[in-house]
């Protein structure tokens, strides 16, 4: 299943399933009006969105209409949040820096994540815990980040 987020003048666009050749693609407004909307919801629609698939598929598929890739958006234009995981010490002593925050002990060792919301920082440099805290003698590069 190939989803979309088509521009439709609203800041979040709108969703659509995209045929396999990415040749047409079908409103899916009636499942979720847009790609967040239907990822808060996905194990409600995602059934609703295969069937929209497997109708675009088809030969003849009613309903479809061409699709254009110029006229998509990001697919989550607004993102409720962003994470950064940064595998180099000096990008996290730059994001320090950048969002005035004192910087965190033991930092050379241990997995960081930043977060925030788009229009605020909510959340300072943390300690990941998805993953195992690092040794000294582990590579930064080999580490796999959250």
């Amino acid at each position: 299943m190939k989803l979309a987020t088509l521009r439709n003048g609203q800041r979040d666009g709108r969703l659509v399933v995209v045929s396999a050749d990415a040749r047409r693609c079908i409103d899916a407004c009636t499942v979720a009006p847009t790609l967040l909307g239907a990822l808060e919801r996905w194990s409600v629609v995602e059934p609703a969105l295969q069937d929209l698939s497997r109708t675009v598929n088809a030969p003849a598929a009613p309903g479809t209409m061409p699709f254009d890739a110029r006229q998509c958006l990001a697919r989550l234009p607004r993102a409720w949040q962003w994470l950064d995981g940064s595998a180099f010490l000096n990008h996290g002593h730059l994001m320090e820096r950048a969002f005035k925050v004192p910087p965190v002990a033991d930092f050379d060792t241990t997995h960081s994540c930043t977060k925030a919301r788009p229009t605020t920082f909510w959340a300072r440099t943390t300690t990941c815990p998805c993953r195992p805290k690092p040794t000294r003698s582990t590579s930064r590069a080999s580490l796999a980040w959250c």
